[in-house]
C-alpha cells in the first residue's frame, strides 16, 4: 500500500480535495450531501431523493428507447429511467424510491396519500380512474407547485 501510495500520490490527494470540497460545500449551502442525487439534463424528475442505500434498481430491456429520467410503466410498474437507451437495449430503471417528480396541476396533496401515474399526461395524480398506483405523497404539495415529492412503491402497483 506504501509503494501504491508513494507513485500514485496525486491522484488520491486529488480524490480528497475534491469530495472534501463536494461535502463542504453542501453542507454550508444547508444540502445533506448523503441524501439527494440530483439528475442532469431532466425530462420530468425533479432529483431523486434519499440515500442510495434507499433506492432499488432494477435492469430492464424495454421494446422502445428509452429517453433518462422518464417514468415508464414496465411490466405494469411505474420505473423511472436512470439512463438513456435504444429499442432492446438493456437499461437501468428505479423501481423502489423518493423522488421528486411532475405533478398534476391544480392538485393538492397531502402526506401519505396515494398517488397514481398518468401515463397520458405523464405525471402524478390523485386521481385514481385508469391511472397506474404508483406510490404515496412523502409531503404536502400545493395546487401552485409543478412537482412533488413522490414516494415509488412497487407493493403499491400489485
Amino acid at each position: 500500500m506504501k509503494r501504491y501510495l508513494r507513485h500514485n500520490i496525486k491522484p488520491f490527494v486529488y480524490f480528497i480535495a475534491i469530495t472534501t470540497i463536494g461535502l463542504v460545500g453542501a453542507v454550508a449551502f444547508g444540502k445533506n450531501p448523503f441524501t439527494a442525487l440530483p439528475f442532469v439534463g431532466l425530462v420530468g424528475a425533479v432529483a431523486v431523493r434519499g440515500s442510495m442505500d434507499q433506492l432499488i434498481t432494477v435492469k430492464f430491456t424495454h421494446t422502445a428507447e428509452t429517453t433518462k429520467d422518464t417514468i415508464y410503466l414496465l411490466g405494469g410498474r411505474v420505473m423511472l429511467a436512470v439512463n438513456g437507451s435504444a429499442a432492446n437495449a438493456e437499461n437501468v430503471f428505479l423501481l423502489y424510491g423518493h423522488i421528486e417528480y411532475a405533478k398534476a396541476a391544480g392538485e393538492t396533496w397531502v402526506g401519505g396519500q396515494t398517488l397514481y401515474w398518468d401515463d397520458t399526461a405523464k405525471n402524478f395524480t390523485t386521481t385514481e380512474g385508469d391511472n397506474t398506483k404508483a406510490g404515496f405523497a412523502m409531503e404536502e404539495a400545493a395546487s401552485a407547485d409543478t412537482s412533488g415529492q413522490v414516494f415509488i412503491d412497487p407493493v403499491a402497483n400489485l
